[in-house]
């Protein structure tokens, strides 16, 4: 009957979260938990378990929670995404596009179970920094940047919530009114290491009281940790194309899961590919790599859930230039020899594709004489 409730594809991440609690109520000493945290991390995926009633009954409710969260996750990106492209009304997620959502969210679960928040302002112990890296080295970098993108969107349902509070409870507003202004926010945090079934109960509550408990009631000042932001703020620069493989000299691809034909790459690995730029290479050593997942310039691009959509999403509103996909077209080596950073070259892609939502393209071509894209930027428009 549990199998009936959990498809076969979220089975695997189902299984490793509760494995996962089962470590945390272990009573194991440090040394022997971090032990069992690693050899977790390396287990194959399982689509079978012995489940406890309990284990079944929490899976489940994960199941609907998940389900419930993809779909107002969905709903935001879209907003998002139509506030961007200025394309009129999306139409509502695909099966796929919700199912990718959906994997995201059962990650972002299985870190939160595998590694509870450090505490206030802690700085982690060499063993729990391995264990990061390790999480998220067996991930390609488009699939971090989706447990990334629906952690920023966990953050944008919850903090109107938090705020509200913190506007009306006095017992907060004693000490301080802690707003929660940006994703690092500590108190947030806290409220999202508590796990996805936590989060829902939260933006279902029905009352002032019952969110106001949630959320930690008079305690809440003490509730500050660093936790997932600043694993990604820490480490981003893991999680490097070079540290997982390439598919080929030529394209310099990961391969993802998702592909099913030798010479394709997936829609989510395309869209990435479009983000990032064809590739850059390391002064000195002549490493190729992709920019790293969580950067700035792309959390526009995360609002709009960019790393979920289907191709077809994305060529209709203009995000899938074929001369911007191409690797073979000049352009790319245009735009690679003439920017003089990886985040400027990354700019000069965003650029193009902002370009051609208006009908045009061009490419910085670095010749300050030509016509400025943007005032503020020392970028300039060169047709090709």
């Amino acid at each position: 009957m549990l199998y009936r409730e959990l498809d076969l594809p979220s089975r695997p991440e189902v299984i490793r979260i509760t494995r996962a609690r089962r470590l945390l109520s272990s009573g194991l000493s440090q040394p022997e938990l971090t032990d069992a945290r690693k050899q977790l991390l390396q287990r194959d995926p399982e689509t079978t378990l012995d489940w406890s009633l309990s284990e079944g009954i929490a899976a489940v409710q994960l199941r609907n929670n998940v389900v419930d969260l993809s779909n107002a996750i969905g709903k935001q990106y879209l907003n998002n995404l139509a506030a961007h492209v200025k394309k009129g009304h999306e139409e509502a997620p695909s099966d796929a596009e919700l199912d990718r959502i959906q994997r995201a969210l059962y990650r972002f679960e299985t870190y939160c179970k595998i590694f509870p928040p450090l505490g206030a302002y802690l700085w982690p112990a060499d063993d729990v920094r391995e264990e990061w890296t390790k999480f998220f080295e067996s991930s390609p970098s488009w699939e971090i940047e989706q447990v990334g993108s629906v952690h920023e969107s966990l953050f944008r349902l919850i903090a109107p919530v938090f705020n509200d509070c913190a506007l009306h409870d006095i017992s907060w507003g004693w000490d301080e009114v802690r707003y929660a202004y940006d994703y690092e926010d500590g108190r947030v945090e806290w409220v999202l290491s508590r796990g996805l079934v936590h989060v829902n109960r939260v933006l279902h509550a029905t009352s002032f009281h019952e969110r106001w408990l949630l959320f930690g009631g008079r305690k809440v000042l003490e509730h500050d940790c660093n936790w997932l932001y600043q694993t990604f703020e820490t480490y981003k620069n893991l999680f490097v194309a070079n540290r997982i493989g390439w598919i080929s000299s030529k394209t310099r691809h990961v391969k993802s899961e998702e592909t099913a034909l030798e010479d394709s790459i997936s829609p989510v690995e395309k869209i990435w590919e479009w983000s990032h730029g064809e590739f850059y290479e390391d002064s000195g050593d002549g490493r190729y790599r992709y920019d790293v997942a969580m950067e700035d310039p792309f959390r526009p691009l995360r609002a709009c859930g960019y790393v979920f959509w289907d191709e077809e999403r994305v060529k209709r509103i203009g995000w899938f230039d074929q001369n911007v996909d191409d690797l073979e077209l000049d352009v790319g080596e245009e735009i690679y020899k003439n920017s003089p950073s990886l985040r400027l070259e990354i700019r000069s892609w965003i650029i193009r594709s902002n370009l051609f939502q208006e009908g045009k393209t061009g490419y910085w071509d670095g010749d300050p004489e030509n016509t400025a894209i943007n005032p503020s930027q020392e970028w300039r428009l060169a047709e090709d």
